[in-house]
């Protein structure tokens, strides 16, 4: 038996063939589907920029986010990363590695911070950056 082709493009043949397609396209796999991206960092920021101790043990606890660079706040915390703090005159104040400095003398320098964000699955750099803040004792 032949098919004519006004029979082949019966809306019949069409809606299965549309059927077909949609089944198709829409049986994808878990595997296929994206995995949520973690932000991408591209600065951090200190907080308080600026500290003034009035005495010798005074202390205050530094904190840093990280900033994508349309300037919205990250979860660090959610991230792999390295945190490096110092200061630049120990005889001023010095800090701890969780952030936390104490005042030691009079003079001026800077609490700086220095963070290495890696990606949790893929162990490759997502971010490298420093930022400083101003400290001072009289």
């Amino acid at each position: 038996m032949k098919i004519s082709r006004t029979r082949l493009f019966h809306p019949f043949f069409i809606g299965f063939a549309l059927m077909g397609i949609v089944i198709f396209t829409g049986c994808e796999s878990d595997d296929d589907e994206a995995q949520p991206q973690e932000p991408r960092v591209e600065r951090i920021s200190i907080h308080p920029e600026v500290v003034e101790f009035t005495d010798v043990g005074e202390q205050v606890d530094f904190s840093v986010v990280g900033l994508t660079a349309e300037g919205d706040t990250v979860d660090t915390g959610e991230l792999e990363v390295e945190w490096e703090w110092w200061s630049t005159d120990e005889s001023v104040f010095t800090v701890e590695p969780g952030g936390l400095a104490t005042g030691q003398g009079p003079g001026e320098a800077y609490c700086v911070v220095e963070a290495t964000i890696l990606h949790k699955s893929l162990k490759s750099l997502n971010f490298t950056g420093r930022d400083s803040a101003f400290v001072f004792m009289f």
